[in-house]
């Protein structure tokens, strides 16, 4: 039986993936490959490496510490998988979870590959990578929706995954992200021509080839200074108001001709790109090359801690002025427990008592 785990990175269309692999699931299980149903989203993996505190904000906030209920529910979780893997004896097994790309790093490959041991099998990691600058945006972008905290402008790593993904499986594959390289532009496509070409018509026969749009930079810089006014001790924890803001702005910006994508400023850009030596051995190890890094002039530098928007971002400061208005109207409302019990149960997919 082979294995296919997909671990990453974050904001590398793992979300796209995983809703065509849901999507296809009954077709592909006609095909042998078994992409398991479960409960929690495969992300939950993570609790399979990570002590409670490095689950992410997500897993964090929904568990508010409870060591005993992620061991409970996790067991539940893994176990479900074991078992449909036992009953079904499919050719391929898939997995994604890009909450791995870090954890794996963190834990090691030894753990990973005793996680996986009870499914049997040969393993196969594909790992999407992103240029260190691009990520480091979409990362800036999606903490803002949950902290006024800048995110430090400093070197992406990429070594220590995937050295551990090289000690936990057979085979290790990394491969750019870039929707220039992807047929139609669409990860989901790519991953079925490398990795499951058996399954390539059921998997691009459900794909949504609609691209989320980002935040721009002047709803970026909204968002913080909402949040540092109304969530100011807060940081890492989801609000409803928070995304109920993100989508206000968005709607705004399209009636003012769209989103526009965010801009680094040239220094930033370049300070992540040209600080991230891990890409000399993504270069050696994998052939990885990003156009418009100079590799002979990379090398370790102090990281920055920029505290606004921007100063990382380039503002269109008449752009925000129309923007302003709809964070001036937006109502935070009270904290309510019952929302917040909500929250973790519809985060579950079930109730827990």
């Amino acid at each position: 039986m082979r294995i296919v785990l997909h671990i990453g990175m974050p904001k590398a269309g793992s979300s796209a993936l995983q809703g065509a692999l849901t999507r296809a699931r009954g077709a592909l299980r006609r095909k042998g490959v078994l992409y398991p149903k479960t409960r929690l989203n495969h992300n939950f993996l993570i609790a399979g490496l990570a002590p409670p505190d490095r689950m992410g904000r997500l897993f964090q906030q929904h568990y508010d510490g409870d060591a005993d209920a992620i061991r409970a529910d996790f067991a539940d979780f893994w176990g479900g998988i074991v078992d449909s893997v036992r009953r079904e004896a499919p050719s391929t097994v898939v997995l994604s979870s890009e909450f791995l790309f870090g954890a794996v790093g963190e834990a090691g490959g030894d753990a990973l590959r005793a996680l996986l041991a009870p499914l049997g099998g040969s393993t196969e990691i594909i790992c999407y990578v992103r240029r260190p600058s691009d990520y480091y945006l979409s990362m800036a972008q999606q903490r803002l929706k949950a902290s006024w905290v800048i995110r430090p402008v400093e070197a992406i790593g990429y070594r220590r995954s995937l050295e551990a993904a090289l000690v936990a499986a057979e085979r290790v594959h990394a491969v750019p992200y870039d929707r220039s390289l992807f047929p139609d532009g669409d990860v989901v496509a790519d991953f079925a021509a490398r990795f499951m070409p058996e399954a390539a018509a059921d998997l691009r026969a459900v794909t949504d080839l609609k691209v989320k749009p980002s935040m721009s930079a002047e709803a970026m810089a909204i968002v913080q200074a909402y949040r540092r006014s109304h969530h100011p001790d807060e940081n890492d924890r989801f609000t409803p108001d928070t995304g109920q803001l993100v989508r206000r702005l968005g709607e705004r910006e399209a009636e003012l001709g769209g989103r526009r994508r965010p801009e680094l400023l040239p220094h930033v850009r370049d300070h992540i790109d040209q600080s991230s030596v891990d890409l000399l051995w993504l270069r050696d190890t994998f052939g990885i090359v990003f156009d418009g890094i100079d590799y002979v002039t990379i090398a370790a530098r102090a990281g920055l801690t920029p505290e606004s928007v921007d100063e990382i971002c380039v503002v269109d400061p008449e752009r925000r002025r129309l923007l302003e208005p709809t964070a001036e109207s937006h109502s935070v409302p009270l904290e309510n427990p019952a929302k917040r019990r909500r929250f973790r149960s519809l985060f579950l997919g079930r109730r827990r008592r």
